[in-house]
């Protein structure tokens, strides 16, 4: 599933590449299958493109679900999530 959030989010597309996200997070809650998990890498990617694109918002929303869906941000996550939040001063400023 990172790959195709990868590839929609490559494209432009980050308001499919969220849907994907949010459409593995509503699977997991029901499905015990571990390709069905969401990983830190899956939010990386995205947050990722988001702070690329300048999408302060989108990001945080991302923020929230990593959280919401209690995967914990390996070093990369936390460098994403940094960097997200310089996006969102340089944005309030």
């Amino acid at each position: 599933f990172t790959s195709l959030i990868e590839a929609l989010a490559r494209n432009g597309q980050l308001d499919k590449a969220e849907a994907v996200l949010d459409s593995l997070a509503a699977r997991q809650a029901t499905s015990a299958l571990e390709h069905d998990r969401l990983t830190a890498k899956s939010f990386n990617t995205l947050l990722g493109f988001c702070i690329g694109a300048g999408d302060a918002a989108r990001g945080q929303r991302v923020a929230a679900k990593m959280h919401q869906a209690d995967v914990e941000p390996d070093d990369i996550g936390q460098a994403k999530l940094r960097d997200l939040a310089k996006l969102c001063a340089r944005r309030a400023t």
